[in-house]
């Protein structure tokens, strides 16, 4: 698999388009960057033994690609290039891509396994993506070619076939076959040698092929509708069987909470119409995208624009060659985003919009027309173009408004595609200010530069996106989902931005505009005092040291972790290594990560957690039975004990590297006593047969092994569990969904899963006080550790250790070093008599506990 370096003048810029990419690739590809010159504050410029550092870091046996800004990081790349072995030169490709789109479309391309020239080539076609953005408002459209028909009509069975078989279904859905039940309902059918249409009877609708999800979508069936299946062929019977079964299940859809709500303008992709220029001093509110108070005038963001070209086509077979490759790339690129939603999300159920994706660039509905107009003459792109917009012209129709949103689905392969047949030239600021814009590339993101762009204001798009991802790695506050309104600020308008609360004031007092410009000051130096002292103990007011450390789920996390100050990995997440790997990681493979990385901790601690994955996370060399609620099913340690042979050769490899490193181990999801003492025995068994064969490990007590408290009968039961573990570690992100029975992904009842709520806080407490008691110590390494307002109450209930995201350990062990833990303890025991998560943040907020501000 080949490597990727990134190079830039600015380290904030490299670390971003690296974290990007490695959205898209997943663990498996090594992405590193190499940013900024190799001093403490990674001041701009470039450095070649830091480029060569990064090529040694990222090598693999397939080579590896460097992506490079301009400049003197061409040079830099070349120097660092003659540095290396002779042997390896040969394998290293320096490539004049664009660095963010070519850093993912090469990210890719390494996680498919292509070869390092195709990944290089990949990576140089980067740039024909944003034609997706620019192509839609290009100039006058030219007339559209007929529309082909969406599947072929039912007809008389072809003579050997036999007669026709009916089914007749009831749609159960709330929304239809809309696009998960659809591309459900084609894959049945193309498992089988059978000729299948499908009928809408109660709107007629129809005849359309069962095997084209266009044909199926654009049937408009709604949730009630019966719909009319014939069949024939071969496996007639077995096809309607299958398709019986699939509705019975209700086409394996979740069950509904509610009626189908119209879905919001933002939401749909797309802003409304603005309803005028907002008035002085309007707060327009959104979605935080990235913290931060900013202030500046309003800088919109001009798209330039792509013509899809209507000349006709010089060659119908080199034409149809240029459909076919941007077809297939694309749906590399469609598969790949699967996989990599998949393994964010932990859940199937968010990757298989993708499913839809994959099957419109099959479905002979859109390949047919599109084919047909090269041969008659079109050029690729035009007939792409023309083909998809026939098609979406049919979902228009349909009268459901869910299902003619479904029209998006269908768009965002048409430019993808396009994206691979044409391209585009980069939008561009005209000045230093607030941006506003509808929505945000991640190209578009990448090349801000913080001292131009004080802070983004979109009218779309959420906290999970690539530009919001962006936007935080470079620290420019940033406020999405403002709605249309945002765009109806005219250019130069004043604007207050807080991406904290996710607000922005039109033309703000001077008052407003003086008291935010001082806490932005004062923020900011804040920050860079905090970054400043990052590398030295948090202590607190009156003298006691608490650990500061990091969360990590790859090598590169861990690396960010150390540059960051972190005192070690409080939480490693060791499901980097099974996730989506061919087979199960042996032994040696899995002890010479964990080595790895305890070098790069040069001496910290590093608490292993065992493999944390269930049946929503299924391993493709583990089968596993479908579980109706995989929260509450077979994971985490449960698993373990379940299947020792995957359990045992990962204490093994842990126990190995214990012998040398300050290496601890922990069990996830733990819930009886039971369990905690089958695992040491477990750990025991491994240390017994490893001396027993001749290798150094542990001596007995001397590596810790702890668990986590996530669920609440751990918590419950703490000071039974306490006596027989060094430590436990409260994962506060599962604790509280348990708790308060409220699904933190659910959006109708996420705002009931909050950590800051006192009974979750008594959890915590009760555990922290019975391991306390026990001789033991407690952490957290939930998301709460994290909160500026939790660190002073989780101190003052026990907990004595903190794990957070890298980017979080400088303003984490400042908020320590100004909490005073007998307040803290005071405060602690205050918040746990109220009511609710927001009483609570106002008596934080109304306290002098800690300096919350940086």
């Amino acid at each position: 698999m080949v490597g990727i370096v990134i190079v830039s003048h600015s380290a904030r810029l490299a670390d971003g388009v690296v974290e990007l990419a490695r959205e898209m690739a997943g663990p498996d590809v090594a992405i590193v960057a190499a940013g900024g010159l190799d001093l403490p504050d990674r001041p701009l410029g470039t450095d070649a033994a830091l480029i060569a550092r990064a090529i040694e870091a990222a090598w693999a046996d397939d080579g590896v690609l460097v992506l490079m800004d301009l400049g003197s990081a061409v040079l830099s790349a070349e120097m660092a290039a003659e540095m290396m072995p002779d042997e390896r030169r040969s394998r290293l490709v320096l490539c004049e891509a664009p660095l963010v789109e070519g850093a993912v479309a090469a990210a890719v391309a390494a996680r498919l396994g292509d070869p390092l020239d195709q990944v290089a080539a990949e990576a140089r076609g980067g740039l024909a993506g944003k034609v997706a953005h620019l192509a839609g408002s290009a100039g006058e459209p030219a007339p559209l070619a007929p529309l082909a028909p969406l599947g072929p009509p039912a007809q008389a069975a072809a003579p050997g076939d036999g007669p026709a078989l009916e089914l007749r279904i009831t749609v159960t859905p709330r929304l239809g076959l809309h696009a998960r039940p659809a591309a459900r309902f084609v894959q049945t059918v193309g498992r089988f040698d059978a000729t299948v249409t499908a009928e809408n009877v109660t709107a007629p609708a129809g005849p359309a092929s069962a095997r084209s999800l266009n044909g199926v979508a654009t049937l408009g069936v709604q949730q009630g509708h019966e719909v009319l299946i014939k069949a024939t062929g071969p496996q007639a019977a077995q096809v309607l069987a299958a398709v019986r079964e699939l509705a019975e299940r209700d086409f394996d859809e979740p069950p509904a909470a509610g009626p189908p709500a119209e879905p919001p303008e933002a939401a749909l992709g797309r802003p409304a119409e603005p309803r005028g220029r907002p008035a002085d001093g309007t707060v327009l509110r959104g979605i935080p995208g990235s913290p931060g108070l900013a202030v500046g005038d309003a800088v919109h963001l001009r798209q330039t624009t792509v013509e899809v070209p209507r000349e006709p086509g010089a060659d119908p077979a080199a034409e149809l060659a240029r459909l076919d490759a941007a077809l297939e790339a694309t749906r590399r690129e469609v598969q790949a985003a699967r996989d990599s939603v998949a393994v964010r999300t932990g859940g199937e159920y968010e990757a298989g919009i993708f499913d839809a994706h994959l099957l419109f660039l099959s479905d002979e509905a859109l390949l047919d027309p599109a084919r047909r107009g090269i041969r008659e003459g079109r050029n690729a792109a035009d007939a792409w173009d023309s083909a998809v917009a026939g098609a979406e012209g049919e979902w228009q129709r349909l009268t459901d408004s869910y299902q003619r949103e479904r029209v998006r689905d269908l768009d965002s392969i048409r430019t993808g595609v396009l994206g691979h047949l044409l391209g585009a030239r980069r939008a561009e600021l005209g000045r230093s200010g607030i941006v506003v814009a509808a929505e945000l590339t991640p190209a578009d993101t990448a090349g801000f530069d913080p001292a131009v762009v004080r802070g983004i204001a979109t009218a779309m798009g959420g906290p999970t996106s690539h530009a919001a991802i962006l936007a935080r790695a470079l620290g420019i506050p940033a406020v999405l989902g403002l709605g249309p309104d945002v765009l109806a600020v005219p250019e130069a308008t004043p604007l207050l931005l807080d991406g904290d609360q996710g607000l922005v004031q039109v033309t703000p007092g001077q008052a407003d505009l003086a008291a935010a410009e001082r806490a932005a000051r004062q923020r900011g130096q804040a920050r860079n005092r905090a970054r400043q002292r990052a590398p030295e103990p948090a202590v607190t007011a009156d003298g006691t040291r608490i650990e500061v450390a990091a969360n990590a789920g790859s090598p590169e996390d861990v690396r960010h972790a150390v540059d960051g100050g972190a005192d070690g990995i409080g939480l490693l997440r060791t499901e980097f290594l099974f996730l989506d790997a061919p087979r199960m990681p042996t032994e040696a493979e899995q002890a010479a990560v964990y080595a790895d990385l305890a070098g790069i901790l040069a001496g910290r601690p590093m608490i292993v957690r065992t493999m944390d994955v269930g049946a929503d996370k299924p391993l493709p060399y583990l089968p596993r039975d479908a579980e109706p609620n995989p929260a509450l099913g077979q994971r985490g340690l449960r698993l373990g004990l379940a299947r020792t042979d995957v359990l045992l050769p990962q204490l093994r490899a842990v126990l190995r590297v214990a012998a040398g490193q300050p290496v601890k181990l922990m069990f996830p999801m733990v819930a009886t006593e039971q369990e905690v003492h089958a695992a040491l025995g477990l750990v025991r068994q491994a240390r017994d047969a490893l001396a027993a064969e001749g290798v150094a490990v542990p001596a007995e007590g001397a590596m810790e092994v702890g668990i986590m408290i996530e669920v609440p009968a751990a918590a419950l039961t703490a000071a039974r569990l306490a006596p027989a573990v060094d430590f436990f570690s409260v994962g506060t992100n599962d604790l509280t969904q348990y708790t308060l029975a409220a699904d933190r992904e659910v959006a109708a009842v996420a705002g009931l899963s909050d950590a800051l709520h006192p009974a979750v806080l008594t959890l915590i407490g009760r555990a922290a006080g019975a391991v306390v008691a026990a001789g033991g110590w407690a952490g957290v390494c939930g998301e709460l550790a994290a909160d500026p307002l939790a660190v002073p109450l989780l101190l003052g209930l026990g907990v004595r250790e903190l794990s957070v995201g890298p980017a979080a350990v400088a303003t984490v062990k400042e908020i320590v070093r100004a909490t005073d833990l007998a307040a803290a303890a005071e405060l602690a025991r205050q918040a746990l008599d109220l009511a609710s998560a927001d009483a609570v943040r106002d008596l934080v907020r109304s306290q002098a506990v800690a300096d919350v501000t940086c």
